[in-house]
């Protein structure tokens, strides 16, 4: 029906404005004309649309959200109360699960379009939000029918209990009210302080729930509670800079110490033991990898011994959710497995970041679970993964080199060429880490290198493995110049920067093109425009990740190029294809 393609579009519409909303700005007063008389009932709906019903107003709330988060505030201001204020009516309506979701969903997106401009609106939202989360409303009893084949109406005690049933969004309603109560806690970490014990207290009621969606996001949920309260005690904008190494220099803040390490890390730990559904276990891993990553050391300093068993076991792959026969792993049981085994090694690689040398000593059970992947009888995703670890391994603790490079090197020379791009990127990535921390311990294989990583250029389909190749061939430039074929090497380095694909590598192309000096691209002028586009999108794009310290020492490196008329010549017509936040960006590390 007409009505059904309405919901379809509004649907669509939704997820596009969540992967690329940036697309959907010029379009963005036309579309809420569209969207708005679903909420608002003023009127202007056209004739063809009858009646509104629940999930079509349900979709045109979340549709408004997601366009909201992504237009800006101030573009938004206009519609903010009239709507806000419509949509804050259906979560007083406790029967109207869809709406409510839409609503929690709604109120999510405006917490972060607004940060701390939103606490206002916590003192009816949190409530509700709770009040959701234990809520029953939805579930209804199933009874049997009594022996003598009829219902057994005289009272609920004398009934057999035959199932459950469950109204579709109830559990949409249960995780939506979740998340917001772990954006609002995140967007506004001092008014949201308040509300923290009664919060958490509902989380315990509901960890072990039923339904492993509203597990997955209790685990989230946690993960944001604990960083709020982190962030009230550093000042609630953002934690501190993680410095590397044990112990940690940056601490916890004491609250959201006391809640991670008495309350949520247990829970995790054992979670990872006894849950059967993988996607819990794959939120587990995720968390504590973010948390790693964003906040530092601090948060695995104590119980290292404990995550790393953890991890082995899931790493042998005899936990719970990768052991047991239930409906729920047997589907789709390969590739779940997968994403759990990616997210192990995401968290590896954060783990060593964040704790150092300071942690292998007590990583030798995990280099061995590890080296299992890289039998000889393995397949090409454990290949893969068994060299990406090692991969990070060698980058973040380079003192386990000499002890696996001699195992996993020639691997990685097999495998460039393998014809599975995942396994080709991830050989080439590590042969260029292994070529910038141990140039010396890996200068006999000068050759074997450089022919592993052209074979990975020419052979690969995927353009995040050419990246890979190319990125680690500049490495080796840098490392053995007076070494390799230059005139050979370098034509290929710089036909394919800036990388397209592996975009956070971009930053380890431009650092080592700071080597290079300016009268280098008055000799060869049709390397410059490259070099110089790498350097600058390297600043400029937040996919690149670079830090302010690298953003700078760029900078200072195109200003010093920019001396040179026929560079500064080069620089400007590139700057003058920016946008103007761009340049204004650029212009910040370069001043």
């Amino acid at each position: 029906t007409f009505r059904e393609v309405k919901k379809s579009a509004m649907l669509t519409l939704t997820v596009v404005m969540t992967a690329a909303y940036e697309e959907l700005v010029p379009y963005f007063d036309e579309l809420m004309t569209k969207l708005t008389p679903y909420l608002l009932q003023d009127g202007t709906l056209p004739r063809h649309v009858e009646v509104v019903d629940e999930t079509l107003r349900a979709r045109a709330i979340m549709a408004i959200g997601r366009l909201a988060h992504g237009i800006g505030k101030e573009r938004f201001r206009p519609y903010l109360e009239p709507i806000s204020r419509k949509v804050a009516e259906y979560l007083k309506r406790e029967e109207l699960l869809e709406m409510s979701q839409a609503a929690f969903s709604y109120f999510a997106d405006i917490a972060q379009l607004l940060t701390e401009e939103f606490a206002p609106m916590l003192p009816s939202l949190v409530p509700a939000a709770i009040k959701a989360c234990k809520s029953s409303e939805g579930l209804t009893i199933e009874y049997r029918k009594s022996s003598e084949g009829d219902l057994a109406l005289d009272s609920d005690e004398d009934r057999e209990q035959a199932g459950m049933g469950m109204d579709p969004a109830f559990i949409e309603q249960k995780t939506a009210a979740l998340h917001a109560l772990g954006t609002f806690s995140i967007t506004c970490p001092k008014q949201f302080r308040p509300y923290i014990e009664e919060s958490v207290q509902t989380l315990e009621l509901i960890w072990n729930y039923f339904d492993e969606s509203v597990r997955e996001q209790v685990v989230q949920t946690y993960q944001q509670f604990v960083e709020s309260l982190n962030l009230v005690y550093y000042g609630g904008e953002s934690h501190p800079d993680p410095v590397c190494g044990l112990p940690a220099k940056v601490k916890l803040a004491p609250e959201a110490h006391k809640m991670y390490y008495e309350l949520v890390l247990p829970r995790y730990l054992e979670q990872i033991k006894s849950e059967d559904d993988k996607d819990v276990v794959v939120q587990i891993v995720e968390t504590l990898a973010d948390m790693c990553d964003c906040i530092g050391p601090a948060v695995v300093e104590e119980r290292i011994a404990n995550i790393l068993e953890a991890i082995l076991l899931l790493l042998n792959k005899k936990a719970p959710c990768m052991t047991c026969n239930s409906e729920a792993v047997e589907a789709d049981e390969e590739d779940s497995d997968e994403v759990l085994i990616e997210n192990l090694v995401q968290l590896l690689s954060t783990m060593t970041k964040a704790c150092g040398e300071s942690i292998v000593s007590q990583m030798q059970d995990i280099f061995v679970a590890v080296g299992n992947y890289l039998k000889p009888d393995k397949e090409e995703f454990d290949l893969e993964i068994g060299i990406s670890c090692f991969g990070e391994f060698f980058k973040n603790v380079p003192s386990v080199v000499p002890s696996y490079a001699p195992t996993v090197l020639p691997l990685c020379f097999k495998h460039c060429t393998s014809g599975y791009d995942a396994l080709t990127q991830a050989s080439a990535y590590c042969i260029g880490v292994v070529v910038e921390k141990a140039k010396i311990l890996v200068e006999p294989f000068i050759n074997e290198m450089l022919q592993a990583l052209k074979g990975a250029y020419e052979t690969s389909t995927a353009q995040s493995a050419k990246d890979n190749a190319v990125n680690s061939i500049l490495k080796m430039l840098v490392a053995y110049t007076t070494k390799l074929p230059l005139e050979l090497i370098i034509p290929a380095i710089f036909q394919n920067i800036p990388l397209r694909e592996d975009l956070e590598e971009n930053l380890a192309v431009a650092k080592n093109l700071l080597v290079l000096s300016p009268e280098y691209y008055t000799s060869n002028p049709v390397h410059l425009e490259n070099a110089l586009m790498t350097c600058v999108r390297t600043i400029v794009d937040n996919a690149c990740e670079a830090e302010d310290a690298d953003k700078t020492l760029i900078g200072k490196y195109l200003l010093k190029m920019s001396a040179m008329p026929e560079i500064e010549a080069t620089l400007k017509t590139i700057i003058g294809k920016m946008s103007q936040a761009e340049a204004s960006a650029l212009q910040k590390f370069m001043s």
